[in-house]
């Protein structure tokens, strides 16, 4: 399975939606769409929305093997055809929700529905389309391009080497040697009150990551490069003051191409 923007590393992978075929061991039909829904939703292009294959919709970086999808959901022609009993916490868990929708049709919901998250969902959708997608996606390509530019005047190395596999949403910065970036996170945290990506797995203590998607502008990515500029320095690593946060307002000002004065005229 690939997915969409791989949390832990950073890039983006290739052919970020591919089909599972078979034969598989865990598998009964021919294919299965995977689709790392930690993050990217709403922010890169989906490129499997015409694929004609069940499709799962889980956290990639979770799934250890195709078994593990299988029993979080199954969304396909005819998988709630059969059984229609009383709702057991074992087929909940298996993501069997068929009694639940069989007595959907009375009326009836075994607990209370999630409506602020409906609500909410109804909220982000709206707060996307007043943006429009295009412009959502050029938003965050814009905003992780400045980020970028900024690590690179701080002169550290970005995870991925890969310039065409970056992603719009995260970026992966490596610490030097004997430096932990659990140390420095923590700093960030409690003092700047600024949260900062763990690296994970093997990672964990090298790398530090810097999350740039959702509901963001220009102004709050500067906010946070200056307090990784002051968490770094504090750290022991002489970042100049202001490095960072000059290369990546300067990328802003000439990616957003305003006019000079335009900001000041009268009407």
């Amino acid at each position: 399975a690939l997915a969409e923007a791989e949390t832990e590393t950073q890039p983006l992978l290739p052919g970020a939606l591919q089909r599972v075929h078979g034969p598989h061991p865990d598998l009964d039909r021919e294919g299965l769409v995977l689709d790392d829904d930690d993050r990217g939703r709403g922010v890169l292009l989906h490129p499997g929305q015409d694929l004609e294959a069940p499709t799962a919709s889980v956290p990639a970086q979770r799934v250890r093997r195709i078994g593990d999808v299988l029993d979080l959901v199954e969304d396909e022609p005819g998988h709630h055809e059969r059984s229609e009993e009383e709702p057991r916490l074992d087929d909940l868990a298996r993501g069997d929700w068929r009694p639940v929708i069989a007595q959907n049709r009375d009326g009836f919901f075994p607990y209370t529905p999630a409506t602020s998250l409906l609500l909410g969902m109804r909220e982000a959708l709206h707060l996307l389309f007043e943006e429009g997608l295009a412009r959502v996606f050029a938003r965050h390509t814009r905003l992780a391009e400045g980020v970028r530019r900024a690590v690179r005047a701080w002169e550290l190395p970005i995870l991925c080497g890969d310039a065409q596999s970056h992603s719009p949403t995260l970026t992966a910065v490596v610490l030097p040697e004997g430096m932990d970036s659990g140390r420095l996170i923590a700093w960030a945290a409690a003092h700047l009150h600024l949260s900062l990506g763990a690296g994970l797995g093997k990672l964990r203590g090298r790398v530090f990551r810097i999350g740039h998607l959702g509901w963001l502008n220009e102004v709050e990515v500067l906010g946070v490069l200056g307090g990784v500029e002051i968490a770094l320095n504090v750290a022991g690593l002489q970042v100049p003051p202001g490095s960072g946060v000059s290369a990546c307002a300067s990328w802003f000002l000439r990616s957003m191409r305003v006019t000079a004065g335009e900001g000041a005229q009268k009407s």
